[in-house]
């Protein structure tokens, strides 16, 4: 689950500590087949964005730091404004796959499951928002350590290439305690 999400049933008495499992960073997609535009820097992200004709975003965590973070601080939040449109309920990337938006902005673990849509890549690390995926044990788990064996195993070295497939970054160092996003 997202780490403040944990951190929030934490609070309330829910669950013990928790563990952030792996990081996901947004990235940006394009339909299947179309040139990759330069996101590599701050001015050319800007720059790519500018020049689409169309950009979604999710209605997720992701897409409320889109729309009303990052392009702030790309200085584009006015030009955005007419083209720039969040997308209820459906994956981004299936918006960009069917062609009824040029760009979108999504986590990459949720972009790159969906057929006909193509990742660019992570946008710029200085402009990223990481949201954390974490595990933690409820209070009353009938089962505590099996529930913490499951959770090493989910976070252990072994599974990191696997974590990686799914497009989120392993987190194996990380400590059980406070998620704090």
């Amino acid at each position: 689950m997202v780490g403040s999400a944990l951190d929030a049933l934490h609070a309330r008495g829910l669950t013990g500590e928790t563990k952030i499992l792996a990081d996901s960073r947004i990235g940006l997609v394009v339909k299947a087949g179309t040139v990759h535009p330069d996101i590599s820097s701050d001015a050319a992200l800007r720059k790519t964005l500018l020049a689409a004709p169309s950009v979604a975003f999710s209605d997720s965590a992701s897409g409320v730091y889109v729309s009303h973070t990052l392009f702030d601080r790309l200085g584009i939040a006015r030009q955005m404004a007419s083209k720039a449109r969040q997308i209820q309920e459906t994956p981004v990337a299936e918006i960009v796959a069917r062609g009824d938006a040029a760009l979108g902005l999504q986590q990459i673990s949720e972009i790159i499951p969906v057929a006909g849509a193509s990742l660019v890549g992570p946008i710029p690390e200085d402009l990223q928002k990481i949201t954390h995926f974490s595990a933690a044990l409820c209070r009353d788990s009938p089962n505590p350590e099996g529930g913490k064996a499951l959770i090493h195993y989910l976070s252990s070295a072994q599974n990191a290439d696997e974590i990686r497939a799914t497009g989120l970054d392993p987190v194996q160092t990380r400590a059980w305690g406070p998620i704090h996003d």
